[in-house]
Protein backbone atom coordinates (compact mmCIF):
# COMPACT_ATOMS: atom_id res chain seq x y z
CA UNK A 1 0.00 0.00 0.00
CA UNK A 2 2.86 2.69 1.05
CA UNK A 3 4.71 1.30 -2.38
CA UNK A 4 1.34 3.41 -4.09
CA UNK A 5 1.43 6.38 -2.81
CA UNK A 6 2.92 9.06 -4.75
CA UNK A 7 0.84 12.18 -3.57
CA UNK A 8 -0.54 13.58 -0.83
CA UNK A 9 -4.37 12.58 -2.00
CA UNK A 10 -2.93 8.94 -1.89
CA UNK A 11 -1.49 9.07 1.45
CA UNK A 12 -4.92 11.02 2.56
CA UNK A 13 -7.08 8.02 0.93
CA UNK A 14 -5.00 5.32 2.45
CA UNK A 15 -5.01 6.80 5.95
CA UNK A 16 -8.39 7.11 5.88
CA UNK A 17 -8.82 3.67 4.54
CA UNK A 18 -6.94 2.00 7.31
CA UNK A 19 -8.53 4.26 9.59
CA UNK A 20 -11.91 3.08 8.56
CA UNK A 21 -10.82 -0.70 8.46
CA UNK A 22 -9.03 -0.68 11.90
CA UNK A 23 -12.39 1.33 13.70
CA UNK A 24 -14.20 -1.58 11.74
CA UNK A 25 -11.81 -4.38 13.20
CA UNK A 26 -10.49 -3.02 16.53
CA UNK A 27 -13.37 -4.54 18.99
CA UNK A 28 -12.48 -8.20 17.19
CA UNK A 29 -8.20 -7.99 17.53
CA UNK A 30 -8.50 -8.32 13.74
CA UNK A 31 -5.73 -7.19 11.23
CA UNK A 32 -6.66 -4.72 7.99
CA UNK A 33 -7.40 -8.07 5.85
CA UNK A 34 -10.06 -9.01 8.91
CA UNK A 35 -7.28 -11.97 10.04
CA UNK A 36 -7.57 -12.18 13.84
CA UNK A 37 -4.42 -10.44 15.49
CA UNK A 38 -3.25 -11.18 18.89
CA UNK A 39 -0.23 -9.51 20.68
CA UNK A 40 1.20 -8.76 17.53
CA UNK A 41 4.98 -6.90 17.10
CA UNK A 42 6.53 -4.63 14.55
CA UNK A 43 6.28 -6.39 11.17
CA UNK A 44 9.43 -7.07 9.53
CA UNK A 45 8.90 -9.18 5.96
CA UNK A 46 6.79 -8.39 3.43
CA UNK A 47 4.81 -11.12 4.52
CA UNK A 48 4.03 -9.94 8.12
CA UNK A 49 0.90 -8.34 9.82
CA UNK A 50 1.60 -4.64 10.48
CA UNK A 51 -0.31 -3.05 13.54
CA UNK A 52 -1.29 0.24 13.51
CA UNK A 53 0.95 1.55 15.75
CA UNK A 54 4.09 0.85 13.24
CA UNK A 55 1.46 1.95 10.19
CA UNK A 56 0.55 5.31 11.30
CA UNK A 57 4.67 5.98 12.54
CA UNK A 58 5.22 4.77 8.88
CA UNK A 59 2.44 7.13 6.98
CA UNK A 60 4.01 10.02 9.66
CA UNK A 61 7.16 10.15 8.00
CA UNK A 62 6.44 9.87 4.23
CA UNK A 63 7.42 13.50 2.33
CA UNK A 64 5.53 14.18 -0.19
CA UNK A 65 6.81 16.49 -3.00
CA UNK A 66 4.52 19.60 -3.58
CA UNK A 67 2.82 19.73 -6.89
CA UNK A 68 5.23 21.72 -9.65
CA UNK A 69 3.75 25.47 -10.29
CA UNK A 70 4.54 26.78 -13.64
CA UNK A 71 5.84 30.32 -13.95
CA UNK A 72 3.52 33.16 -13.81
CA UNK A 73 6.07 35.80 -15.40
CA UNK A 74 6.06 37.48 -12.23
CA UNK A 75 9.75 37.17 -12.02
CA UNK A 76 9.10 34.69 -9.26
CA UNK A 77 10.72 31.19 -10.22
CA UNK A 78 9.56 27.66 -9.36
CA UNK A 79 9.85 26.68 -5.83
CA UNK A 80 13.26 24.97 -4.28
CA UNK A 81 13.62 21.45 -3.02
CA UNK A 82 12.21 20.37 -0.32
CA UNK A 83 14.26 20.88 2.85
CA UNK A 84 14.78 18.19 5.53
CA UNK A 85 12.00 17.42 7.43
CA UNK A 86 12.27 18.73 10.64
CA UNK A 87 11.62 17.80 14.34
CA UNK A 88 7.86 16.17 14.68
CA UNK A 89 5.93 19.04 16.75
CA UNK A 90 3.35 18.44 19.18
CA UNK A 91 0.29 16.41 17.83
CA UNK A 92 -2.65 18.89 17.24
CA UNK A 93 -6.38 18.09 17.76
CA UNK A 94 -8.12 15.03 15.54
CA UNK A 95 -10.09 17.57 12.92
CA UNK A 96 -13.34 16.07 11.70
CA UNK A 97 -13.26 12.59 9.69
CA UNK A 98 -13.49 13.58 5.86
CA UNK A 99 -15.81 11.99 3.26
CA UNK A 100 -14.88 8.49 2.25
CA UNK A 101 -12.29 8.54 -0.79
CA UNK A 102 -13.23 6.54 -3.74
CA UNK A 103 -11.27 3.44 -3.40
CA UNK A 104 -8.54 2.72 -5.53
CA UNK A 105 -7.63 0.32 -7.92
CA UNK A 106 -6.10 -3.40 -7.03
CA UNK A 107 -2.92 -3.69 -7.41
CA UNK A 108 -1.26 -7.04 -8.85
CA UNK A 109 -0.73 -9.96 -6.55
CA UNK A 110 1.79 -11.14 -5.01
CA UNK A 111 3.97 -14.01 -4.88
CA UNK A 112 1.84 -16.19 -2.46
CA UNK A 113 4.58 -16.10 0.71
CA UNK A 114 4.66 -19.04 2.52
CA UNK A 115 2.09 -21.21 4.40
CA UNK A 116 1.98 -19.87 8.06
CA UNK A 117 0.36 -21.35 11.18
CA UNK A 118 -3.35 -22.10 11.44
CA UNK A 119 -4.96 -18.93 13.24
CA UNK A 120 -8.04 -18.85 15.37
CA UNK A 121 -11.20 -19.13 13.94
CA UNK A 122 -12.64 -15.64 12.06
CA UNK A 123 -15.94 -13.66 12.36
CA UNK A 124 -18.20 -13.94 9.12
CA UNK A 125 -16.74 -11.38 6.56
CA UNK A 126 -17.81 -7.92 7.15
CA UNK A 127 -20.73 -6.16 5.73
CA UNK A 128 -20.33 -4.10 2.34
CA UNK A 129 -23.66 -2.74 1.81
CA UNK A 130 -27.45 -3.18 3.56
CA UNK A 131 -30.15 -2.53 1.04
CA UNK A 132 -27.66 -1.12 -1.70
CA UNK A 133 -26.73 1.24 0.82
CA UNK A 134 -23.23 1.90 2.46
CA UNK A 135 -21.69 3.88 5.24
CA UNK A 136 -23.81 4.89 8.09
CA UNK A 137 -27.55 2.97 7.32
CA UNK A 138 -30.72 3.64 8.81
CA UNK A 139 -33.79 2.11 8.27
CA UNK A 140 -36.31 3.81 6.11
CA UNK A 141 -39.41 2.60 4.65
CA UNK A 142 -39.66 0.09 2.16
CA UNK A 143 -36.74 -1.98 3.46
CA UNK A 144 -38.84 -4.82 4.46
CA UNK A 145 -42.17 -6.10 3.60
CA UNK A 146 -44.70 -7.80 6.10
CA UNK A 147 -44.08 -10.78 4.88
CA UNK A 148 -40.60 -10.41 5.76
CA UNK A 149 -41.15 -9.92 9.54
CA UNK A 150 -42.01 -12.13 11.85
CA UNK A 151 -45.42 -11.82 13.28
CA UNK A 152 -46.37 -8.76 11.42
CA UNK A 153 -49.88 -8.25 10.21
CA UNK A 154 -49.79 -7.48 6.41
CA UNK A 155 -52.71 -4.34 6.05
CA UNK A 156 -53.07 -5.53 2.31
CA UNK A 157 -54.20 -8.95 3.28
CA UNK A 158 -57.72 -9.77 4.88
CA UNK A 159 -58.81 -11.82 8.22
CA UNK A 160 -61.01 -13.30 9.28
CA UNK A 161 -61.72 -12.75 13.33
CA UNK A 162 -57.70 -13.44 13.89
CA UNK A 163 -56.73 -14.95 17.38
CA UNK A 164 -54.52 -11.44 17.83
CA UNK A 165 -57.30 -9.26 17.99
CA UNK A 166 -58.47 -9.82 21.58
CA UNK A 167 -60.77 -6.79 21.90
CA UNK A 168 -61.95 -3.98 20.10
CA UNK A 169 -63.92 -0.87 20.51
CA UNK A 170 -67.24 -0.96 19.40
CA UNK A 171 -66.73 2.47 18.69
CA UNK A 172 -64.24 1.32 15.28
CA UNK A 173 -66.90 -0.95 13.82
CA UNK A 174 -68.51 0.19 10.28
CA UNK A 175 -71.71 -0.99 9.09
CA UNK A 176 -73.74 -1.71 12.50
CA UNK A 177 -77.48 -1.53 12.74
CA UNK A 178 -78.33 1.92 13.70
CA UNK A 179 -80.69 0.26 16.58
CA UNK A 180 -80.42 -2.68 18.55
CA UNK A 181 -83.58 -4.14 19.93
CA UNK A 182 -86.29 -1.42 20.24
CA UNK A 183 -88.74 -2.91 22.43
CA UNK A 184 -90.11 -6.39 23.98
CA UNK A 185 -93.73 -7.44 23.99
CA UNK A 186 -94.07 -3.69 23.69
CA UNK A 187 -91.98 -2.65 26.32
CA UNK A 188 -89.21 -0.83 26.20
CA UNK A 189 -86.45 0.22 29.18
CA UNK A 190 -85.26 -3.16 31.95
CA UNK A 191 -88.36 -5.40 30.60
CA UNK A 192 -88.88 -8.47 33.09
CA UNK A 193 -90.99 -11.75 32.40
CA UNK A 194 -94.63 -11.35 32.85
CA UNK A 195 -97.29 -13.79 32.76
CA UNK A 196 -98.61 -13.98 29.24
CA UNK A 197 -95.62 -13.10 27.55
CA UNK A 198 -95.46 -16.89 26.17
CA UNK A 199 -98.21 -19.21 25.18
CA UNK A 200 -97.30 -22.98 25.86
CA UNK A 201 -96.93 -23.59 22.88
CA UNK A 202 -94.21 -21.03 22.01
CA UNK A 203 -91.86 -23.15 24.69
CA UNK A 204 -90.20 -25.92 23.95
CA UNK A 205 -91.40 -29.40 25.67
CA UNK A 206 -94.20 -27.05 27.61
CA UNK A 207 -97.59 -29.00 28.72
CA UNK A 208 -100.80 -26.80 28.02
CA UNK A 209 -103.44 -27.13 31.04
CA UNK A 210 -105.63 -26.72 28.31
CA UNK A 211 -105.18 -29.87 26.93
CA UNK A 212 -105.94 -33.30 27.90
CA UNK A 213 -103.40 -36.35 28.15
CA UNK A 214 -103.68 -40.42 28.26
CA UNK A 215 -101.33 -41.79 30.34
CA UNK A 216 -98.62 -39.44 29.45
CA UNK A 217 -95.19 -40.42 29.43
CA UNK A 218 -93.67 -37.88 31.12
CA UNK A 219 -96.01 -38.39 34.78
CA UNK A 220 -94.10 -41.09 35.79
CA UNK A 221 -95.61 -41.41 39.68
CA UNK A 222 -98.62 -39.77 41.28
CA UNK A 223 -99.90 -40.15 45.04
CA UNK A 224 -102.51 -41.64 45.35
CA UNK A 225 -104.32 -39.39 47.24
CA UNK A 226 -104.96 -37.09 44.64
CA UNK A 227 -107.24 -39.25 42.83
CA UNK A 228 -110.22 -38.23 42.72
CA UNK A 229 -113.68 -40.55 42.68
CA UNK A 230 -112.29 -43.61 43.81
CA UNK A 231 -114.54 -46.33 45.13
CA UNK A 232 -113.94 -47.22 48.53
CA UNK A 233 -114.39 -51.15 47.68
CA UNK A 234 -113.98 -53.33 45.18
CA UNK A 235 -115.90 -56.39 44.62
CA UNK A 236 -113.28 -59.20 42.80
CA UNK A 237 -114.14 -60.58 39.51
CA UNK A 238 -114.60 -64.92 39.83
CA UNK A 239 -111.96 -66.58 38.46
CA UNK A 240 -110.03 -69.96 38.41
CA UNK A 241 -106.81 -70.98 37.01
CA UNK A 242 -105.73 -73.97 35.70
CA UNK A 243 -101.92 -75.67 37.29
CA UNK A 244 -100.30 -75.01 34.11
CA UNK A 245 -100.62 -71.55 34.88
CA UNK A 246 -98.56 -71.15 37.83
CA UNK A 247 -94.72 -70.54 36.61
CA UNK A 248 -93.09 -69.26 39.48
CA UNK A 249 -93.39 -68.66 42.58
CA UNK A 250 -94.44 -71.12 45.69
CA UNK A 251 -97.66 -72.53 46.96
CA UNK A 252 -98.54 -72.27 50.40
CA UNK A 253 -98.60 -76.08 52.27
CA UNK A 254 -101.69 -75.13 53.37
CA UNK A 255 -103.35 -74.71 49.96
CA UNK A 256 -101.94 -78.35 48.91
CA UNK A 257 -104.64 -80.21 51.00
CA UNK A 258 -106.61 -80.97 54.11
CA UNK A 259 -105.27 -81.00 57.62
CA UNK A 260 -102.02 -79.18 59.75
CA UNK A 261 -98.80 -79.56 57.04
CA UNK A 262 -95.93 -79.81 59.00
CA UNK A 263 -91.90 -80.78 58.74
CA UNK A 264 -93.26 -84.38 60.67
CA UNK A 265 -96.49 -85.11 58.62
CA UNK A 266 -96.61 -86.21 54.36
CA UNK A 267 -99.53 -85.30 52.72
CA UNK A 268 -100.74 -88.77 51.15
CA UNK A 269 -102.37 -89.19 48.03
CA UNK A 270 -105.93 -88.36 48.88
CA UNK A 271 -104.98 -84.29 49.88
CA UNK A 272 -104.73 -85.05 53.27
CA UNK A 273 -101.82 -84.26 55.65
CA UNK A 274 -100.63 -87.10 57.55
CA UNK A 275 -97.92 -88.32 60.58
CA UNK A 276 -95.49 -90.59 59.36
CA UNK A 277 -95.65 -93.52 60.23
CA UNK A 278 -92.73 -95.31 62.01
CA UNK A 279 -91.06 -98.40 61.27
CA UNK A 280 -88.82 -100.30 63.36
CA UNK A 281 -86.19 -102.80 61.14
CA UNK A 282 -83.73 -105.42 63.13
CA UNK A 283 -80.50 -106.44 62.09
CA UNK A 284 -77.99 -108.84 63.55
CA UNK A 285 -74.23 -109.47 64.18
CA UNK A 286 -73.07 -112.47 64.17
CA UNK A 287 -69.75 -114.38 65.16
CA UNK A 288 -69.03 -117.77 64.63
CA UNK A 289 -65.84 -119.37 66.10
CA UNK A 290 -65.13 -122.90 65.05
CA UNK A 291 -63.22 -125.27 67.13
CA UNK A 292 -61.45 -125.59 69.91
CA UNK A 293 -62.66 -122.52 72.25
CA UNK A 294 -60.27 -123.10 75.22
CA UNK A 295 -57.84 -120.80 73.83
CA UNK A 296 -60.00 -118.08 72.82
CA UNK A 297 -60.65 -115.02 75.17
CA UNK A 298 -61.55 -112.35 72.42
CA UNK A 299 -63.61 -111.90 69.13
CA UNK A 300 -63.35 -109.47 66.17
CA UNK A 301 -64.74 -105.68 66.93
CA UNK A 302 -67.81 -105.41 65.17
CA UNK A 303 -69.56 -100.80 64.60
CA UNK A 304 -72.70 -99.81 64.33
CA UNK A 305 -73.40 -98.24 60.91
CA UNK A 306 -76.00 -95.21 61.42
CA UNK A 307 -76.85 -92.93 58.57
CA UNK A 308 -77.46 -89.27 59.66
CA UNK A 309 -80.51 -88.69 61.40
CA UNK A 310 -80.73 -92.93 62.58
CA UNK A 311 -80.97 -94.12 66.02
CA UNK A 312 -80.40 -97.87 67.20
CA UNK A 313 -80.56 -100.07 70.14
CA UNK A 314 -79.28 -103.44 71.68
CA UNK A 315 -82.06 -105.40 72.46
CA UNK A 316 -80.72 -109.18 72.78
CA UNK A 317 -78.00 -111.71 72.69
CA UNK A 318 -78.58 -115.39 71.22
CA UNK A 319 -75.92 -117.83 71.64
CA UNK A 320 -74.89 -121.68 71.86
CA UNK A 321 -72.12 -123.62 71.80
CA UNK A 322 -71.22 -127.33 69.40
CA UNK A 323 -70.22 -129.29 72.29
CA UNK A 324 -68.47 -129.61 75.90
CA UNK A 325 -69.82 -128.05 78.72
CA UNK A 326 -70.09 -123.81 78.81
CA UNK A 327 -68.29 -120.97 78.51
CA UNK A 328 -68.78 -117.41 79.50
CA UNK A 329 -69.22 -114.09 77.45
CA UNK A 330 -69.06 -110.59 77.98
CA UNK A 331 -70.82 -107.94 75.78
CA UNK A 332 -68.63 -104.85 75.48
CA UNK A 333 -69.05 -101.49 73.87
CA UNK A 334 -66.67 -99.15 73.11
CA UNK A 335 -64.44 -100.89 75.69
CA UNK A 336 -66.75 -100.90 78.85
CA UNK A 337 -69.22 -103.78 79.82
CA UNK A 338 -72.61 -104.13 79.21
CA UNK A 339 -75.02 -105.84 81.33
CA UNK A 340 -73.74 -109.13 83.02
CA UNK A 341 -71.71 -112.06 81.98
CA UNK A 342 -73.39 -114.63 80.21
CA UNK A 343 -72.96 -118.73 80.48
CA UNK A 344 -73.47 -120.00 77.12
CA UNK A 345 -73.95 -123.58 76.93
CA UNK A 346 -75.17 -126.72 73.71
CA UNK A 347 -78.57 -125.09 74.62
CA UNK A 348 -79.30 -121.83 72.68
CA UNK A 349 -80.35 -118.88 74.41
CA UNK A 350 -81.72 -115.17 74.00
CA UNK A 351 -80.25 -112.41 77.01
CA UNK A 352 -82.16 -109.64 76.08
CA UNK A 353 -80.39 -105.83 76.57
CA UNK A 354 -82.08 -102.73 76.01
CA UNK A 355 -78.75 -100.11 75.58
CA UNK A 356 -79.08 -97.29 72.94
CA UNK A 357 -76.31 -97.24 70.48
CA UNK A 358 -74.70 -94.30 68.47
CA UNK A 359 -73.46 -94.44 65.05
CA UNK A 360 -70.05 -96.35 64.55
CA UNK A 361 -70.10 -97.43 68.51
CA UNK A 362 -67.70 -100.78 68.97
CA UNK A 363 -69.00 -103.97 70.14
CA UNK A 364 -67.09 -107.06 71.05
CA UNK A 365 -67.04 -110.07 73.06
CA UNK A 366 -64.79 -111.43 75.84
CA UNK A 367 -64.84 -115.30 76.30
CA UNK A 368 -63.34 -116.74 79.79
CA UNK A 369 -64.17 -119.98 82.42
CA UNK A 370 -64.44 -122.61 79.06
CA UNK A 371 -65.69 -125.68 81.08
CA UNK A 372 -65.94 -129.45 79.31
CA UNK A 373 -63.69 -128.16 76.47
CA UNK A 374 -66.22 -126.15 74.45
CA UNK A 375 -66.44 -125.72 70.64
CA UNK A 376 -67.61 -123.87 67.67
CA UNK A 377 -69.39 -120.54 69.53
CA UNK A 378 -72.36 -119.18 67.38
CA UNK A 379 -73.25 -115.06 69.18
CA UNK A 380 -75.69 -112.53 67.07
CA UNK A 381 -76.48 -109.45 68.79
CA UNK A 382 -79.98 -108.58 68.07
CA UNK A 383 -80.15 -104.50 66.47
CA UNK A 384 -83.32 -102.59 66.51
CA UNK A 385 -83.47 -99.33 64.31
CA UNK A 386 -86.58 -96.77 64.08
CA UNK A 387 -86.86 -95.00 60.82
Amino acid sequence: MLRDIRSLPDAQAALRDVDDRLNRFATQNLDLKGRRIVNAGDAVDNSDYITKKQLVSEISHISIPPPAVASTGDGSGPPGPTGPTGPTGPQGEQGEQGEQGIPGATGATGPIGPQGDPGVDGIDGAVTSVFSRIGDVVAVSGDYTAAEVTNAVDETDTYADPSWITSLAYSKLTGTPATGVSSVFSRTGTVTAQVGDYTAAQVTNAVSTSGSYADPSWITGLAYSKLTGVPSTFTPASHVHAGADITSGTVAAARLGSGTPSSSNFLRGDGSWQAAPSKTIRAGSTWAVLGDLTSVTTLPSTHVPLASGQSATLVGLRAKIASGTSITVQVKRNGSNLGSTIVVTTTVATTAFSQALSADDELTILLSSPSGTPTTLSATMYLESSI
